[in-house]
């Protein structure tokens, strides 16, 4: 099956050029890369430029949409590549050599229309990924990987585009990225919603594992999800919006109990805290879960500083 990678880009042409770089050296190359210029305004299209002879052909494709957010550029790249296989990265996701051979043999492996891949994303050993980066990305809010084992099959919750593998033909036939979301906040669990209903089965693949190049302060990450949060409203009036808002309502009266009882105490916590979220030294997961989420719904209190 031939695999095209999609792999929607706003100014990170840097860190892109590595992401190409590494698609480079794979033990089993893509067949081709459609980069989805996202209205960058720095030197995306040079760098895809300079690397596309050592590919050859029409084997690295550029495109360019004026600025419309993710879904649409994945959308764009959708209509445009040519592969039975469709692999989505992220623009600052660098795959390990064997990513795209690891997507495609769980691909021969499930050959079934409905069955799609998700494959590992760990901090780049040169981010130094602190213990809150840790919990960010693997048990919090970003992505919740710690929690999965391999060859499990996920719920549409963990629909990460940032590498993610399904058939073309499955996607174009059972629903295309809602363009109304403007920019990386609920556009991909909206779509594995309807996905799932359709019969979408998401397993893990661990083994198609790709490093991000990013680096989260405590204060990066409230804010995105402060930008998170100014989109709930959209993903509220969606069918797989109010499908969470009732689950949510159904949570065990306990759970409940635990927040209302430990919300209070978040204020007092919160400036002894502060200095060390983005230290060295660990802090347990629900204190994570209660200063970050403190932060995001009350952006006029004091914040942590480094």
């Amino acid at each position: 099956m031939r695999l095209s990678v999609i792999i929607p880009t706003h100014n990170r042409a840097a860190t892109l050029a590595r992401v190409l770089a590494a698609y480079r050296e794979q033990s089993e190359a893509p067949d081709e890369i459609l980069v989805v210029d996202d209205g960058s305004s720095d030197a995306t299209a040079a760098e895809v430029a300079a690397q596309a002879p050592d590919w050859g052909g029409e084997r690295l494709r550029y495109l360019r949409q004026p600025r419309r957010g993710p879904a649409a550029a994945r959308n764009l790249g959708l209509r445009a590549a040519s592969g039975e296989l469709v692999l989505f990265n992220d623009d600052d996701v660098i795959p390990t050599p064997a990513l795209a051979a690891e997507h495609r043999a769980y691909h021969r492996r499930y050959p079934e229309a409905a069955a799609a891949a998700l494959g590992k994303v760990e901090w780049h050993p040169e981010m130094r990924a602190t213990p809150f980066m840790r919990w960010l990305g693997e048990r919090g809010p970003m992505f919740g990987f710690g929690h999965f084992q391999p060859g499990a099959r996920l719920d549409f919750i963990s629909f990460y585009t940032c590498n993610l593998s399904l058939k073309r033909e499955f996607l174009l036939a059972h629903g295309w990225f809602d363009e109304r979301f403007p920019a990386a906040a609920f556009e991909d669990t909206e779509l594995s919603w309807r996905l799932h209903r359709s019969g979408l089965v998401l397993r893990y693949h661990p083994a198609a594992c790709g490093w991000h190049y990013q680096r989260f302060s405590f204060e990066q990450a409230v804010e995105r999800g402060r930008r998170h949060a100014a989109l709930r409203p959209l993903f509220d009036a969606t069918d797989a919006g109010r499908s969470i808002r009732a689950a949510e309502a159904q949570a065990p009266p306990k759970r409940r109990w635990r927040k209302r009882w430990a919300r209070p105490l978040v204020p007092r916590l919160a400036p002894a805290l502060a200095p060390l979220l983005n230290s060295r030294l660990p802090l347990p997961d629900p204190w994570y879960a209660l200063l970050y989420r403190y932060s995001v719904e009350a952006p006029a209190r004091p914040q942590a500083t480094s």
